[in-house]
């Protein structure tokens, strides 16, 4: 029951870090933590990558396509090491888009054999929490209040879009077993006076999906005087 900090080491001087999604996974015996890191200063967002190790985060590489990745909030990591970004608006911080539910974030694919990116989901709006399994990605929308499953395809895409459940607000998805967990801001204009002010409380929700039985449950809810404004849930 108790948090530590792990250096990080061998960071270029020209990286801002100031994390934001990130997803961490192991392959071919090699643990790497993936962050999207935000230097609006420059307006430039990347994904940070490092190698875990007991005692140190060691500095391995970067990944930068402002084309691409031009809101970039969340990312989930395949077996193969490649990439699914959430793109959560057109503009960063765009308050007008989040209020009149304009359908301009998407969802963006990097292969990491071909080391190309493209966009595979379109027409969302504000999408959040993005999570994957060996046949479907998982997309957490915050203004269009809906869950959504993609399959995937070979190549990255994705296709047969389904809305597995509508709840507002929604924000990052984590596995638990068959279930995904995710939380929620279930006041929208709350949480956006509290992004301007921590003393200003938003509610919370922690929320569960069978991916095996569709059963759906709510987990935990709180005015926000005891959690407020809740990002993530691990079980």
């Amino acid at each position: 029951n108790s948090a530590r900090i792990i250096p990080r080491i061998n960071t270029p001087e020209d990286i801002v870090f100031n994390p934001h999604g990130i997803d961490i996974k192991t392959l071919n015996g090699a643990t790497r933590l993936y962050a999207i890191s935000h230097n609006d200063a420059k307006q430039r967002h990347t994904i940070v990558v490092y190698r875990v190790y007991a005692d140190s985060l060691v500095y391995e590489t970067l990944y930068e396509n402002q084309a691409a990745m031009n809101t970039p909030n969340d990312l989930a990591v395949t077996e193969k090491g490649d990439i699914y970004v959430s793109n959560d608006a057109g503009k960063r911080g765009s308050v007008w888009e989040q209020l009149w539910k304009l359908k301009r974030s998407n969802i963006v694919f990097y292969d990491s054999e071909l080391k190309l990116w493209k966009k595979v989901a379109d027409g969302l709006i504000y999408a959040n929490g993005v999570e994957v399994d060996d046949t479907c990605v998982y997309v957490a929308t915050s203004r269009s209040n809906k869950l959504f499953s993609y399959k995937r395809q070979p190549d990255g895409n994705l296709s047969n879009r389904r809305t597995l459940v509508e709840v507002p607000g929604q924000d990052n998805i984590m596995f638990n077993g068959d279930e995904l967990i995710f939380t929620s801001h279930p006041k929208v204009f709350k949480f956006l006076k509290h992004v301007k002010s921590s003393d200003k409380k938003s509610p919370s929700q922690v929320h569960s999906y069978n991916r095996k039985t569709g059963e759906y449950k709510m987990l935990f809810t709180d005015d926000g005087y005891r959690i407020s404004a809740s990002s993530t849930a691990l079980i």
